[in-house]
């Protein structure tokens, strides 16, 4: 499930309005959510909505509409932007199953880091794909306002963490080489 908008010039659509636009213009929008098949794509839903909510606003009647179809849904996949506690209530009301992203400051995402973020790296107990991915699961609290429990995977990928780190290294070193020729010419040195 997932959502987005487009920009919309129509002048008396109640659905029209002001939010945050992908295209980054300054016009007004609608917005749009889907509800499609994880294993092949397929469509499933749909539900157009004011420009000025949010999608995890308008997931609830999402939720509503898959619990009326009387479709069979194993579960939902969603992204960070539907990781609140209104959600959560609504997925657990229709009895739906989840996997949603977490932002890096939930509490769960700090508990789990904290917890097994240095010792699942480069550790083959923790190791969960044939491509340098590890990963272990944690049941702690979700968010700091709610008492609320889930479980929290935390994973470390070896392939694009050893690219970043190569990306860091070459930031430092230009740094450190700018900074070498402000001192030869007599200048302060300045970090960015």
């Amino acid at each position: 499930i997932d959502g987005s908008n487009n920009d919309c010039e129509v002048k008396s659509s109640p659905l029209s309005e002001q939010g945050h636009p992908k295209s980054n213009s300054h016009s007004d929008i609608v917005g749009y959510m889907y509800v499609v098949s994880a294993q092949d794509g397929f469509p499933l839903t749909y539900y157009v909505y004011e420009g000025s909510k949010p999608d995890s606003a308008a997931f609830h009647q999402v939720a509503r509409i898959l619990k009326s179809a009387e479709i069979e849904v194993k579960g939902v996949i969603l992204d960070s932007g539907f990781c609140n506690e209104e959600v959560l209530d609504t997925l657990e009301e229709c009895s739906l199953e989840y996997i949603i992203m977490m932002h890096s400051n939930h509490l769960g995402h700090t508990q789990a880091v904290k917890e097994f973020g240095e010792s699942i790296k480069w550790c083959p107990g923790y190791l969960v794909s044939d491509d340098g991915v590890f990963g272990t699961t944690t049941k702690t609290q979700i968010f700091r306002s709610h008492p609320r429990e889930g479980y929290v995977n935390v994973y470390f990928d070896a392939v694009r963490g050893t690219r970043e780190s190569i990306e860091l290294s070459k930031e430092i070193r230009k740094e450190k080489r700018d900074n070498d020729n402000r001192i030869r010419a007599g200048k302060s040195v300045s970090i960015s």
